[in-house]
């Protein structure tokens, strides 16, 4: 194709196109079928277990009206569910070195999802403590940092933990949950009842892609609507039990999720002191540090880069 001229294909480009979109759907299927070749989070099964699942869950549902925790109707509309498993697909975390995989399960029409659709004083995280919902904040607020002097002991650091939600032990996820649970007036399913309905989703995670069945068997999915509160929850109590133990202890602490945000004033030696405890503190959750940040504190807004 000339400059200024209008674009022109040679008979061969639509050829290469399609090459390159077989090529890019095999690439595609290859990588699936790796991360779900994982035997620590993914199990293969020879068949579709949806409709076993949904009996067990409307037999949890039935259990939950029978004991008037929730209103009859309200239970039986739970009941009409035409589930389906989830879907899985996987997104690439571009701006992380080498690019790695995110695995994502939609879950929009799974019997899981019915959980998620008691409302108002039922609905789930309203049960939990708010201190723990929102956990993970101590420290000055950014819009005041131009105002506090600082010296070369203080450093800024990120904290980013590697693959959270596959890696959360559902049992630790769950104590963090009824920990954290308040119990409501009114009609309110029960701390055991809570408890069950999340053993259920986290062991009845089913997943296909292609024409394969699998079962999620360790931590949660990510596109599980109960998936941010129950990691934050966890996370909320991870980190105030390692808090709690260390002599000296960050500046300020701000974490949304699964990111970090520090001010040491300990100086590099105990940051790398720091890093080691929290990286040695739990058997799956590990920490990724980043020191090359920058902060943009404005009047309603901070950004970090």
């Amino acid at each position: 194709m000339n400059s200024g001229s209008a674009m022109t294909f040679s008979s061969s480009q639509p050829t290469r196109v399609l090459q390159l979109s077989l090529w890019a759907k095999k690439f595609y299927k290859e990588a699936a079928n790796r991360l779900l070749g994982n035997p620590q989070h993914y199990k293969l099964l020879d068949s579709d277990p949806t409709q076993e699942i949904t009996q067990n869950v409307k037999r949890v549902i039935q259990t939950i009206v029978s004991n008037g925790s929730i209103d009859r109707k309200f239970g039986q509309n739970l009941l009409e569910n035409d589930s389906k498993p989830g879907r899985f697909y996987f997104l690439p975390k571009i701006h992380k070195e080498g690019n790695p995989w995110r695995p994502i399960i939609s879950g929009n029409g799974t019997v899981t999802e019915i959980f998620f659709k008691i409302r108002g004083s039922s609905h789930p995280t309203s049960c939990f403590d708010p201190t723990v919902l929102c956990a993970g904040h101590y420290g000055f607020h950014p819009e005041n940092w131009g105002n506090k002097k600082s010296s070369l002991s203080t450093l800024l650091v990120t904290l980013d933990v590697s693959s959270l939600y596959t890696n959360i032990p559902n049992e630790e996820g769950i104590s963090a949950c009824t920990k954290a649970f308040k119990p409501k007036r009114g009609k309110t399913p029960t701390k055991k009842e809570l408890t069950e309905l999340m053993q259920l989703i986290l062991t009845s995670n089913n997943l296909v892609f292609g024409n394969k069945h699998y079962l999620q068997i360790h931590g949660t999915a990510m596109g599980t609507k109960m998936t941010p509160s129950f990691a934050n929850i966890f996370m909320g109590n991870l980190e105030k039990e390692f808090l709690s133990r260390q002599n000296l202890k960050p500046h300020t602490w701000l974490r949304f999720i699964d990111d970090v945000f520090m001010i040491l004033t300990h100086g590099e030696a105990n940051r790398k002191h720091f890093i080691d405890d929290i990286n040695s503190f739990h058997h799956t959750i590990k920490f990724t540090a980043f020191d090359s940040i920058l902060i943009h504190a404005l009047k309603n807004c901070h950004n970090t880069s």
